[in-house]
């Protein structure tokens, strides 16, 4: 009589404490509690630090999102977030330079703003150092 051999492939299912947790099929694990982005984006030094979590101030495509985001939902109701984001990257590049402005003004407004507000703010404190990302090769659907 032979005996097969059971192979069994753990799946991430989510994290606890920073760790990932490991699951086998059909696991019923109760789904990860929702952390803000805010949260995620933490660095880890950061974790047992008691300073409040500053956001960067938004640049000026930011606040143009911002804008256009309820006008493109409106007018594409079945639309996912990637499509939303496209469709608005495309009227942000259609911009002429005298529209643009306006954001750019705003969002050195907010920049020195922040600035005043947290004077001892920095991206590297709050982001952690920036990992470059490498593209895959290939034509880009502009």
């Amino acid at each position: 009589m032979h005996t097969r051999h059971l192979e069994v492939r753990l799946a991430p299912v989510g994290l606890f404490k920073g760790k990932m947790i490991y699951g086998a099929p059909g696991d019923r694990v109760p789904s990860p509690v929702n952390v803000h982005n805010s949260e995620k984006r933490k660095h880890e030094s950061q974790q047992d630090d008691e300073r409040p979590y500053v956001p960067k101030p938004p640049n000026a495509f930011m606040l143009f999102m911002k804008e256009q985001r309820p006008n493109v939902l409106a007018t594409h109701k079945s639309t996912d977030s990637a499509t939303v984001s496209m469709i608005i990257g495309r009227k942000w590049r259609a911009l002429s330079e005298n529209k643009r402005d306006k954001y750019y003004k705003e969002a050195k407004r907010l920049k020195q703003l922040h600035n005043q507000l947290y004077p001892d703010w920095s991206e590297k404190e709050n982001y952690g150092q920036k990992q470059k990302r490498f593209r895959k090769s290939g034509p880009r659907d502009d």
